[in-house]
């Protein structure tokens, strides 16, 4: 009796542990993110790019540079977008795109992530460059 208790909690400890794990994935593969820089990227309703973290974003020797975005679309599809310090101190936008457009936002040497939502096929380009 003991061990079919014994089994029984086991099995369901196990079948817990398995059901988030498959919650976690299936929400990372159901909203991944893309690198920056990214090029040509489809976005169908939402995606996420982030950089890499502490790869040497500096651009110069201040640490600013811009984040750059690149919409290509059709002329009545409203493109929405967010950039964001991956520390979670500072949200820039909602910067909204409708048609094609090019966004360059300036940003410091801190490590950080783009969010775009749009309401019909787009392409996306998204990089870091120096500033001017």
């Amino acid at each position: 009796m003991l061990i079919i208790h014994i089994l029984k909690s086991f099995i369901m400890k196990k079948s817990f542990l398995l059901s988030i794990i498959l919650i976690f994935l299936g929400s990372t593969i159901a909203f991944g993110y893309n690198p920056i820089p990214s090029f040509n990227v489809p976005v169908y309703q939402k995606s996420n790019f982030l950089e890499k973290p502490g790869v040497g974003n500096k651009h110069d020797a201040k640490g600013r540079r811009n984040m750059n975005i690149r919409i290509t679309t059709l002329p009545t599809v409203v493109t929405t977008i967010w950039i964001y310090s991956i520390d979670g101190k500072n949200i820039q936008g909602p910067f909204v795109v409708i048609g094609d457009g090019l966004i360059s936002i300036p940003i410091d040497d801190r490590d950080w992530g783009t969010y775009i939502e749009s309401d019909g096929h787009t392409t996306v380009d998204v990089w870091t460059s120096a500033t001017l």
